[in-house]
């Protein structure tokens, strides 16, 4: 899924979530592309095989890692950066030292390919037309969804 998240970095980052789920985007000439047969992809995995000689990425980024070995891991600060709707995922050392980051720059600019975002793992939100305060229900949602409500929300959920 790393892979899925650098599209947009390369170029390849406007179909979100559900394009790069179905492993297409549409090009800057308009077309669709599909993603495993594009030569943008394969710099991604030069990208990553980069990462992987110059021991930026944990020894078992590529295998079934089971759940607690992480949370071990984070404990002995040996994760930089994961990916994941909330820093607790792997112990309550990162969500003390978390930083959130934008999505990376590369050649095809600093463009978010899809976010997998605190609300997709807990909740979500809807404004039917019965609400009678939208504006003011937008800046709620805005919080939460912001930097400061999702780390308070998460922190808040494990205490």
């Amino acid at each position: 899924m790393f892979e899925q998240q650098l599209f947009g970095s390369f170029g390849m980052g406007n179909g979100g979530l559900q394009g790069a789920g179905q492993w297409i985007y549409k090009d800057t000439d308009g077309q669709i592309k599909l993603i495993f047969t594009d030569e943008k992809y394969r710099e991604v995995w030069k990208y990553m095989a980069m990462l992987w000689k110059e021991k930026l990425m944990h020894p078992e980024t590529f295998t079934n890692m089971e759940y607690g070995n992480w949370v071990a891991a984070g404990a002995k600060s040996q994760v930089g950066v994961f990916s994941w709707v909330s820093p607790s995922y792997i112990g309550d050392k990162m969500v003390k030292s978390y930083i959130g980051v934008h999505a990376l720059e590369g050649p095809g600019g600093r463009v978010l390919n899809w976010l997998d975002n605190p609300a997709r793992g807990t909740t979500s939100f809807m404004i039917t037309d019965k609400n009678k305060n939208p504006e003011r229900t937008i800046k709620w949602i805005d919080f939460w969804y912001g930097e400061e409500g999702a780390n308070f929300g998460f922190s808040a959920r494990k205490a």
